[in-house]
């Protein structure tokens, strides 16, 4: 059970850090305005924050 957690919580900082590298460097090439940058890190960090919840409740019936 803690190698499934271990590695769940290592996919989800997978999927938070790399979307956020490719899309901050993506952003400011193509200099896309303030307020778009911020909801893309927002959808970011919510999409990993409900994965790593998902992965709690799955792994609490465990």
């Amino acid at each position: 059970m803690a190698v499934f957690y271990l590695i769940s919580v290592l996919s989800i900082l997978i999927v938070f850090i790399v979307p956020c590298i490719i899309g901050t460097r993506y952003m400011i090439k193509k200099q896309i305005a303030w307020h778009i940058q911020i909801l893309w890190l927002l959808l970011i960090v919510l999409t990993s924050y409900g994965g790593l919840v998902v992965c709690m409740l799955y792994n609490k019936d465990i």
